[in-house]
């Protein structure tokens, strides 16, 4: 079954819808809904802005100060785009530290070089040709994806989404996205659900099933694939079964479902060698990366 991944489909309720007439009629728009998420950090956190133009597309896919300080991530479809407005350093501090534990598990537990990977922050991806681009939250490029000089990194193999309880549906259609835009390139997509009001936050990993299983693929499915290795070859959109393999659920002193395990060969592109083994976060890890939440 194919999923269409609408600009403007599952958006929360209450999202903002502008019409565009000039960058500080955006910025404005911004500030407010800032402003007002500060207030409820599990509301609302998305504006719509209709008719763009392509300098103003431009200057919100590459200057991150372009709305005046206002944290955020942006994707657009032709003259439509999305802004996510990041309601707290919260956020932000989750996702860097959940990329810090990657990182230290792969740097001093596994020796893996800096030359074998590199994280890509919130980079604008595109496919060849398409008329769409998306920032994520942090994703990783294995050495194979890099590229060289003077030509830019391909898709990445792990991204990260992260928002408030209410994106919880809009992130969801962000992880497919990858998928469908990447054909599959994008092996592995963390969903990070923060809720500031209970302290209470999930991890969903998104990956796709091997072509092969039944479908859909039903929850009973699922628990029987929580540790499969996602397919590390390409599918087409309208093939492609993204489904939910792992859910860890993170609060004050417990985590229920560790360890978050990352499977190495579809990160890093290639089979683990030596000590190389898959990457696990485990109840510490998380606990860590959740502490300020």
């Amino acid at each position: 079954m194919a999923h269409s991944c609408r600009i403007m489909e599952a958006l929360p309720p209450g999202y903002v819808l502008i019409v565009h007439h000039g960058v500080k009629h955006v910025q404005k728009a911004a500030k407010d809904l800032y402003d007002h998420i500060r207030e409820d950090p599990d509301g609302n956190q998305y504006m719509v802005v209709l008719g763009m133009t392509p300098n103003t597309r431009y200057k919100l896919d590459n200057d991150k100060n372009i709305l005046d300080g206002v944290p955020f991530r942006f994707q657009w479809e032709e003259d439509t785009g999305l802004i996510k407005v990041i309601p707290g350093w919260e956020h932000d501090q989750v996702t860097d530290r959940i990329r810090g534990e990657i990182q230290e598990k792969c740097r001093d537990v596994m020796r893996l070089s800096k030359d074998d990977y590199s994280f890509g922050g919130t980079t604008t991806h595109r496919p060849p040709g398409g008329n769409r681009g998306k920032q994520p939250d942090q994703c990783l490029w294995p050495r194979t994806r890099l590229g060289e000089r003077g030509v830019g990194p391909e898709w990445p193999t792990l991204v990260i989404e992260t928002g408030g309880t209410e994106s919880l549906p809009r992130l969801h259609e962000d992880v497919k996205w990858w998928f469908e835009n990447s054909r599959g390139d994008v092996r592995i997509g963390l969903v990070v659900k923060i809720s500031l009001s209970t302290r209470k936050s999930t991890i969903e990993k998104w990956q796709l099933a091997s072509p092969g299983p039944p479908r859909p693929v039903t929850r009973g499915a699922e628990r029987q694939l929580p540790h499969l290795p996602p397919p590390r070859v390409q599918q087409a959109a309208a093939e492609q079964q993204p489904f939910i393999a792992q859910v860890i659920t993170i609060s004050d002193h417990t985590v229920i479902g560790a360890p978050l395990v990352l499977n190495f060969h579809a990160v890093m592109d290639r089979r683990p060698q030596r000590n190389e083994r898959d990457i696990e976060l485990d109840a510490d890890d998380l606990l860590f990366c959740f502490k300020m939440v």
